[in-house]
This record gives C-alpha cells, sequence and structure tokens, in this order.
C-alpha cells in the first residue's frame, strides 16, 4: 500500500494474540506503517484468540466490532469511491 496515498480507504487491522502464524507485533508493526497514511487506520487485538479467530467460540465478538466499525466509515468509503471512480 502506498503510504503516501491520500485517497486509501479506511483500514482495520486485527490481531489475535494467541498468533503464531502472523504475530500481533507484526499486525502492529504494519498499523505503524499505514497510521502515517491521512486515512482512518485502526488496529485492534482480541486477547486469548488464535490464528482464525473467525471459527473459534466468540467469533461473534469479532464480527460485531468489524462491522461496526465498517458501519462508522462506510460514509468514508462512499465519498472516496465516489472521488476515484469506483462504482
Amino acid at each position: 500500500m502506498n503510504t503516501k496515498n491520500p485517497n486509501r480507504l479506511p483500514l482495520l487491522l486485527i490481531a489475535a494474540e494467541e498468533d503464531r502464524t502472523i504475530v500481533p507485533s507484526l499486525v502492529r508493526a504494519t498499523y505503524g506503517t499505514q497510521r502515517r497514511t491521512p486515512s482512518v487506520t485502526t488496529f485492534k487485538s482480541f486477547l486469548g484468540r488464535l490464528h482464525f479467530p473467525m471459527v473459534e467460540p466468540g467469533w461473534e465478538e469479532i464480527a460485531a466490532y468489524a462491522i461496526q466499525w465498517a458501519s462508522e466509515h462506510a460514509r468514508y468509503v462512499e465519498l472516496s469511491s465516489s472521488q476515484n471512480g469506483i462504482d
């Protein structure tokens, strides 16, 4: 991703605390780079989760968070898409 792109869409980075495939520190480092963009960038870590948190018991917590986050940023996506000619 181009960190200088002012039209980059909002980015949600989700980490799973117990993930040993994509360790949380890697997700946090990506956040550190991406948060420098003018676009919204959010980092969220879920405690006690493994690599596939969406198929573990309690996945609803993560889904609810992601849906809420996406809903809060949907207006930005609509505006950005129309400015960039994305349908």
